[in-house]
């Protein structure tokens, strides 16, 4: 009998890369731009308010944006909240008049022939 030359094959573990680099699946080209934020306080005392930081461009695939609570200013992600066009919302409430960083993950899931790609950003936000 004759026995197969498995040598040539790999583990499952290193399957996922090299079978995306077999079939030709390009990097995502997910581009994500920022721009400063500047609210003022008293607004806020009397209302929610929303923002547009973020500019996403070129992502193949559905994209998700999230708020990652780490770093600087803990304490506003309570009140903070984002969606997927990169509008953030704050909501209604008294804020210190302060310079914050918030911390944003954009994914943009992929299609057939891209990956998925993940991008953080931070975005500095000014209350005033």
């Amino acid at each position: 009998a004759v026995v197969p030359d498995y040598s040539g094959f790999y583990n499952i573990s290193d399957l996922s890369g090299k079978i995306a680099k077999f079939y030709g699946r390009k990097d995502n080209p997910l581009n994500v731009t920022v721009k400063k934020a500047t609210v003022k306080a008293d607004r806020l005392a009397a209302g929610k308010q929303s923002v547009k930081v973020l500019r996403i461009k070129k992502a193949k695939g559905p994209v998700t944006v999230s708020v990652v609570r780490k770093g600087t200013s803990a304490g506003i992600y309570k009140k903070v909240s984002v969606n997927k066009k990169g509008v953030i919302t704050l909501k209604k409430g008294i804020y210190k008049k302060n310079n914050y960083k918030i911390v944003i993950l954009v994914e943009a899931a992929g299609e057939d022939a891209y990956v998925s790609a993940k991008v953080t950003k931070t975005v500095k936000l000014k209350i005033k």
